[in-house]
């Protein structure tokens, strides 16, 4: 028999068997011979010789194979095509990447990378539209799981102690995840371990045996199947790529497809058990496989799907009469090669696989029959979203009846309910789901500086990515809160001046958690505004639908509303504009048609206000807001509310730079009497020191000069005369 290859992979593969165009002998038109070799190739040589017998097939709809010679590691090869503007849809790493077909595509190819073979056929309309079409009537389509179920209920949570730091890089662990998070929600990379167990005989017969072709078919259909996902991804706007693994030759004594799902424990556990290398339950085996392939691709989420021989099987089921199937939530699914018979409507592996990672992120079944328990009542996923299109208990009953992936095979279609169990739900309707909507805090350290004329000041704090809440009801509600973004930013004005950057303790804003500092040269004395921005990966700044418009006037401080209010109600936090309107006024208090803002000007005539919510702590008039507590129209993060932006300010940071030296010439209890300032300026809240003045005494000072008269922090205290 000979084995070929596609050419140009031949200087990075080697003498690696490859296995294209087995039994017909057919090269593809990249294709030459090579030395094949009878043993098993390790994973890395696997999984080039894999890559190069796809290559050789059509790529999936809207979709381009680019190959990359060089082998290397797979997080940071995926990094690079995506800092180049690619949007990779799957990739086989280190060599295979099928990419979105976009104008820009060919002249942003990194050096390197090389496009192989024709582009695959345009996508299907529905695919491409994001919509489900209304079923005229039920037919074979609608039997794709015979009215068996194949969602099994989520495993527990592991008793082992291994877990993940709470931080995010830009690829990789999301900020909040742990261990047990290994689909949380269908956004981002998501590493998918492909599985084959082989039977090794030693306790039950050995049946069926993995061909190298046989192995390929289930590879390609993966893509397939998980290229549809990336392609209703990219519709919304959500950046999703699957990056794909394979794993030959595990042995078992087993032969899986002659144990029914309740057994199946057993043979999962002792396919693991070597794969990993040592002994455990299966839960721990299951979730430490699943994040070894998250940490090698560098990705956020993880699956294994493991794939069972059964190609000359009559029944393609396994005894209990089940066959493809998923863990809700995952870590893994089992999916035979012959899904019973693979004949149910002209169903493939590709749409079985596709419907198991649906599983994985926690989507429910809408399928047949009306008994079952999937109800259209119940609800899911990381936004606790129903499952409305059901036909439990009866079609249409809970509002919806549209074609969907998880009702039968319809492949090319995905309900808006499916896409919101999965985390792509928009409950504003703004267009972007809300789990791309996150934003990050700011808090410096202080909120006052003080400091002496003369002497730069140096500014530190944190800013933290702040998660959606986790509204799983599998987790009964209270799962572990979760974002993709990462802070990438933290600005500050002086007295609204311009922005300036403020720098990451450890070199680089790349995790949902920073600590920053910056030092500013010294500044004359007086009084300034410090303003605090933090940004994350999410990109622009998002407004929630509080936006007012008016007609009214300000005088000095006061903001009198003289017209009528159009959109939502005023309330303290937003942030006026309009003709001779100070940059960044703020309502700061009071209500009704009187208020208060943070400026001092004279303007009259239309004013708009935009509902920009920043997340003040400290600020006048509205000192008692805390996170989870609502109050004077300002509601900070609970479950179910998206309020904010991705741009949060912090209280207004004082910096007192001022020095003076000033003779007492008398003092009684806590008032001083001033007769001189030999240098400098008093101000208010100024640290006081010299002959018999306590250690942190304040001057509560509004005076000034000759003859000025202040009040001391500390009533318990009398200054001495003298210099201070």
């Amino acid at each position: 028999m000979r084995f070929v290859s596609c050419g140009f992979g031949r200087a990075a593969l080697g003498p690696v068997l490859l296995w294209a165009a087995l039994g017909s002998g057919a090269a593809c038109p990249f294709a030459e011979a090579t030395t094949a070799s009878a043993a098993v190739p390790r994973d890395a040589e696997a999984q080039a010789a894999l890559a190069a017998s796809l290559v050789c097939s059509p790529a999936p709809a809207g979709l381009r194979a680019v190959w990359y010679d060089v082998a290397g590691d797979p997080a940071s090869i995926l990094d690079r095509l995506r800092r180049a503007g690619l949007e990779v849809a799957v990739a086989i790493p280190p060599h295979l990447y099928y990419v979105r077909e976009t104008g820009r595509v060919r002249a942003t190819l990194p050096m390197g990378f090389r496009f192989r073979g024709e582009p695959g056929p345009a996508p299907d309309p529905r695919v491409a539209s994001g919509r489900s079409r209304s079923p005229s009537a039920s037919g074979a389509s609608d039997l794709f799981f015979q009215g068996t179920s194949d969602a099994l209920p989520p495993l527990l949570q592991p008793s082992t102690t291994h877990r993940m730091e709470r931080a995010a890089t830009v690829y990789g662990l999301p900020f909040g995840a742990r261990w047990f998070d290994t689909s949380e929600f269908m956004i981002g990379r998501v590493a998918v371990s492909i599985l084959f167990p082989e039977s090794d005989g030693s306790l039950d017969p050995n049946l069926y045996d993995w061909t190298p072709a046989l192995r390929d078919s289930v590879v390609r259909s993966a893509v397939r199947g998980l290229a549809r996902w990336s392609s209703f991804a990219s519709t919304r706007g959500v950046p999703l790529t699957f990056a794909i693994e394979a794993h030959f030759g595990l042995a078992t004594k087993y032969e899986p497809i002659r144990r029914t799902v309740a057994e199946e424990d057993n043979w999962i556990q002792d396919v693991l058990m070597g794969y990993l290398g040592y002994k455990s339950d299966v839960i721990t085996l299951a979730y430490d496989a699943a994040n070894r392939a998250r940490s090698r691709q560098g990705a956020q989420w993880a699956a294994l799907l493991i794939a069972v021989q059964d190609d000359s099987s009559s029944t393609g089921t396994f005894p209990d009469g089940l066959f493809s199937h998923a863990r809700l939530g995952g870590p893994y699914f089992v999916t035979p090669v012959k899904n019973a018979g693979v004949a149910l409507g002209g169903a493939t592996l590709d749409s079985y696989i596709e419907h198991e990672m649906a599983h994985i992120f926690w989507a429910l079944d809408e399928h047949i029959p009306s008994s079952g328990w999937w109800s259209c009542v119940l609800t899911t996923g990381y936004l606790n979203v129903p499952n409305s299109n059901s036909v439990v208990p009866t079609d249409g009953y809970c509002g919806s009846s549209v074609h969907c992936v998880m009702k039968g095979n319809y492949p090319d279609e995905a309900c808006l309910f499916t896409q919101g169990q999965i985390g792509w739900w928009d409950r504003d309707n703004n267009g972007k789901p809300d789990l791309l909507e996150s934003r990050a805090a700011v808090a410096p350290d202080s909120d006052q500086y003080r400091t002496t004329a003369g002497t730069p000041i140096t500014f530190r704090g944190r800013a933290l990515e702040v998660a959606l809440g986790n509204q799983n009801p599998y987790h009964y509600f209270f799962g572990d809160s979760i974002s993709e973004a990462i802070v990438d930013s933290v600005v500050f004005s002086i007295n609204h001046g311009p922005t300036q950057q403020a720098f990451p303790v450890d070199g680089v804003f790349d995790s949902g958690r920073e600590y920053f500092t910056v030092t500013i040269p010294p500044l004359p004395v007086g009084d300034y505004t410090v303003e605090w921005s933090a940004w994350n990966s999410n990109g622009a700044i998002y407004y929630l639908g509080k936006e007012s418009s008016f007609t009214g006037s300000i005088t000095g401080t006061a903001l009198t509303v003289s017209g009528s209010v159009t959109g939502d109600p005023l309330f303290i936090g937003q942030t006026l504009s309009g003709t001779g309107i100070t940059n960044g006024t703020r309502i700061v208090s009071d209500s009704g048609t009187s208020w208060v803002v943070s400026n001092s000007m004279s303007a009259t005539g239309s004013i708009a206000i935009k509902g920009f919510i920043p997340w003040v702590l400290d600020w006048t008039g509205n000192a008692s807001v805390q996170v989870g507590f609502s109050t004077n129209g300002i509601v900070f993060p609970t479950i179910g509310a998206a309020v904010g932006s991705n741009r949060l300010e912090y209280n207004v940071s004082r910096i007192a730079s001022v020095g003076a030296t000033f003779h007492v010439a008398s003092s009684s209890g806590s008032t001083i009497t001033v007769d001189s300032v030999s240098s400098g300026a008093l101000f208010d809240r100024m640290n006081v020191s010299g002959p018999g003045i306590p250690p942190f005494t304040v001057l509560w000072f509004n005076g000034t000069g000759t003859g000025g008269t202040g009040t001391l922090a500390d009533q318990t205290r009398s200054l001495k005369t003298g210099n201070c």
